[in-house]
């Protein structure tokens, strides 16, 4: 004796035997994966112009970058150092490295980076001045060594008007 198939299913019971016939005469197996996948919808005839598509709505737009976190703690501590001339402004960054900026009276911006024991590596001053508020004068830095630290250090004429 066959179930009974309540009414509010029978489109899809009608539906399901409809692809089940359709896979038998394509030759589809039940379990089986198809390698050629056959798409719904209607190709376009030869001889007829194209469907014209809908124009898509253009992205949002992509906010302003934020400035880096180096980028505004060497800010930060550049304003700092030039409202209060002569004084050090004094950070300990990333793995052990420590910058150290001043703006003299003698109108001179002295920027040094330290670590204990070890150098910083000319990639990390490279970095620091990438991130430096306005271009500063090419420079080779000055390398000494105070106590345990090894430092890194150069000195270049403070531009009149600081961003």
């Amino acid at each position: 004796m066959t179930p009974a198939i309540p009414i509010d299913s029978l489109p899809a019971f009608l539906e399901r035997n409809r692809l089940r016939q359709e896979r038998a005469e394509w030759g589809w197996e039940p379990g089986a994966e198809p390698t050629v996948y056959v798409s719904r919808l209607q190709p376009a005839l030869p001889g007829l112009p194209p469907v014209e598509q809908e124009a898509k709505p253009s992205p949002p737009p992509v906010p302003p970058a934020r400035p880096s976190k180096l980028a505004l703690t060497l800010a930060g501590m550049l304003r700092q150092a030039a409202a209060r001339p002569a004084s050090v402004q004094s950070k300990n960054l990333f793995r052990g490295l420590r910058v150290d900026i001043m703006v003299g009276i003698d109108g001179q911006t002295r920027l040094m980076i330290a670590r204990k024991g070890v150098y910083p590596s000319d990639a990390e001053w490279v970095t620091i001045l990438s991130y430096w508020p306005y271009d500063p004068p090419d420079m080779v830095p000055e390398k000494f060594e105070y106590k345990q630290w090894r430092c890194m250090r150069a000195v270049w004429p403070t531009p009149e008007v600081q961003p």
